[in-house]
């Protein structure tokens, strides 16, 4: 679901061109979701192998992170651990929300109502273990490095981004703001319909000027996954609440609406999450017959686009020998 604090947010178009030669991490249950809710047939269904395996997010995974990739970008990915105690609710809630979501999509097909069937199908989207094996298993095939965080994958994203071993995070969430990482693309899995946006944590802070932690008070207020937030308080009335007071503990009449306790403990799952330090970012090539084997052998995709993709990015790497691919198609 996310933070919603886009009123707040400063950001600015940029061209895919601009990140060449740049490492981004990604949050892979973000983009897989993104994926499986929008890559749909004009009933809503996700695509399928002849199997019945679901295929949407291995198409957008691998087309789209090509494209990507044959642009000059390295990509990295990152999938969540265990999440917080305080995220089970958040789970929860979206549980029984995409369970009435489903009964809405099977009364609109039995009414014949495409529109309302598509629009309900994209709010039904799982991502189970099965989904995030395949995701992990492509990616590896693709040769982007998949890191596990023990917790949170935005959380892990972020110290990567403040350790400087990569140059930003992307995501389509607000939360790797909170989470502190320095630069954040938005769009960049999307189509190119869509430009990517650039957002800075450090120009958030000195247009409001308000601190990191400030910036979570104000989140908190309107409410994170781990929190329902403040009735009636959006992020502008959130942000001047802050500026004002400086914190939540002191707004006046705040312990009436809000467990102060909670705050403290929500506060510090965004400025000390659980992370990993022990990682290593290295450039992996291409698993060209195993990419292909996989795609088009297991998954029925179109094995004349599979190559004419592949081919378009491995002649964009610079760090290999590039052969045709006649002697082994």
């Amino acid at each position: 679901m996310g933070i919603d604090l886009s009123k707040i947010i400063l950001r600015k178009d940029i061209s895919i061109n601009s990140l060449s030669g740049r490492i981004i991490v990604l949050d892979g249950y973000n983009v897989i979701y993104q994926f499986l809710s929008s890559i749909r047939d004009r009933f809503g269904r996700p695509l399928k192998n002849r199997d019945g395996v679901v295929t949407s997010h291995l198409s957008g995974l691998f087309y789209r992170n090509m494209n990507l990739m044959a642009s000059g970008i390295d990509l990295v990915y990152v999938f969540d651990g265990e999440p917080p105690i305080h995220k089970r609710d958040e789970l929860n809630k979206r549980k029984k929300n995409k369970e009435k979501e489903n009964q809405k999509y099977i009364s609109a097909i039995k009414d014949g109502n495409i529109v309302d069937a598509r629009k309900y199908a994209k709010r039904t989207s799982i991502v189970d273990r099965n989904i995030i094996d395949e995701a992990k298993e492509l990616l590896t095939i693709m040769g982007i490095q998949v890191i596990m965080s023990p917790s949170e994958g935005e959380a892990q994203a972020s110290y990567m981004a403040r350790a400087g071993d990569v140059w930003a995070s992307a995501s389509q969430d607000y939360d790797s703001i909170l989470f502190g990482t320095p630069k954040t693309i938005r769009n960049l899995t999307l189509s190119n319909k869509f430009n990517p946006e650039l957002i800075r944590l450090e120009d958030i802070l000195n247009k409001h000027k308000i601190t990191r932690e400030q910036l979570i008070d104000i989140a908190i207020l309107v409410g994170t996954d781990y929190n329902t937030g403040v009735r009636g308080l959006g992020p502008a009335k959130s942000l001047l609440l802050i500026q004002k007071h400086e914190k939540i503990e002191d707004i006046p009449d705040i312990h009436d609406k809000i467990s102060l306790n909670e705050v403290k403990i929500i506060r510090n799952l965004f400025l000390d999450p659980k992370i990993i330090k022990n990682y290593k970012i290295e450039h992996k090539d291409i698993d060209e017959r195993r990419l292909v084997s996989y795609l088009c052998g297991e998954m029925n995709f179109s094995e004349e686009r599979v190559l004419k993709t592949l081919e378009k990015t491995v002649k964009h790497d610079k760090n290999k020998q590039v052969n045709t691919l006649d002697s082994w198609i």
